[in-house]
């Protein structure tokens, strides 16, 4: 969620959610995780948007908890900040279409990390549907440039 710390918890938190977003002092966050498949968040609370990269479509059929969970963080963070007038609305939700239907869950996930790494690069905090969008299948330089460099940050982290 934070582009300096790699989260140790293995499951969604609310409160951590809710305590990042207004730590952070970030325009966006990313929220990788697993659901029947890799999937990423990016978190813009200063614009309430919440774009969700997913593949085969699952975001939209996951669990409703994901999404009950990061509204509500949304919610407590606008009231906090003092952003948001007496009626609170629901934050945009984008679901862009980032891969092919017969993706695999390791290829979702090079997909996932793929589009980590491109928000980053771009310095993207909003229209990453425009911008991330795709669903031609990646290629084996593509995919062999994501392994090296996700293997890099991750050593340096270790």
């Amino acid at each position: 969620m934070c582009p300096f710390t790699i989260q140790t918890q293995g499951n969604i938190d609310m409160g951590l959610i809710r305590n990042r977003i207004g730590e952070g002092g970030f325009e966006c966050f990313l929220l990788p995780f697993y659901d029947k498949g890799w999937e990423l968040m990016a978190l813009c609370p200063n614009i309430d948007s919440i774009t969700w990269f997913g593949c085969t479509g699952k975001s939209k059929k996951t669990k409703k908890k994901v999404p009950e969970m990061i509204e509500t963080a949304f919610e407590a963070y606008h009231v906090v900040k003092g952003l948001r007038s007496n009626t609170l609305s629901k934050p945009k939700w984008v679901y862009p279409k980032c891969c092919n239907d017969d993706v695999g869950d390791a290829d979702c996930g090079l997909f996932v990390m793929r589009h980590m790494l491109e928000i980053i690069k771009l310095d993207v905090c909003n229209s990453f549907e425009k911008v991330l969008s795709t669903e031609e299948p990646y290629s084996s330089d593509d995919i062999d440039d994501v392994r090296k460099r996700w293997a890099e940050c991750f050593l340096e982290v270790i």
